[in-house]
């Protein structure tokens, strides 16, 4: 591994950090450094099953990549780019089934400063697409995902999950308002 790409791994956790330590100051939103969210029974129930969820969507994206990999000769998911990808599947599938059960932000947490920080991480990665683009980097190399994946990655599962807060956000609403 370059040693460009360790700084800039390192300097992407400390920007986040910053980032998280900025945010929680000012909007109480991200709970940083040892601060808990509280969940309700229900809350908790809803976030069981799904964990469970998203533990069985790993299992899938494992096995399929060992079915591939064992029969069809393809190990374009055994690198770090596409073990990434089955690891973000289903870090999706949990905040996504969250959101419908209503279990994804705590009792206390707004909205507002998780969805801004979820935008600055997306955007933060798409420049990360855009340069490695610019640079002509393959996504595919030796047969393998390269490193950029990981990034698109990112940005698609910060974008689904944003997207599906704020379709909640609005359903939630139209129902307060329907009543």
């Amino acid at each position: 591994m370059n040693l460009s790409y360790v700084l800039g791994i390192v300097a992407g956790i400390a920007l986040v950090l910053i980032i998280f330590i900025i945010l929680s100051k000012k909007t109480d939103a991200i709970p940083v450094f040892g601060t808990a969210c509280q969940y309700d029974e229900r809350q908790l129930q809803a976030r069981g099953r799904a964990y469970k969820a998203a533990y069985f969507t790993l299992m899938i994206c494992v096995f399929a990549e060992a079915f591939a990999d064992m029969f069809l000769e393809r190990k374009l998911f055994t690198s770090l780019g596409g073990l990434g990808l089955a690891i973000f599947v289903s870090i999706g599938v949990f905040a996504v089934t969250c959101i419908i059960k209503d279990a994804y932000m705590g009792l206390y947490e707004k909205i507002r400063g998780t969805l801004i920080t979820f935008f600055i991480i997306a955007l933060l990665n798409l420049w990360c697409v855009v340069l490695a683009v610019v640079k002509k980097d393959k996504l595919i190399e030796n047969g393998e995902f390269s490193y950029v994946i990981i990034n698109i990655g990112i940005v698609i599962l910060y974008i689904v999950i944003m997207a599906a807060l704020l379709i909640k956000l609005r359903l939630d609403k139209k129902a307060e308002a329907g009543e």
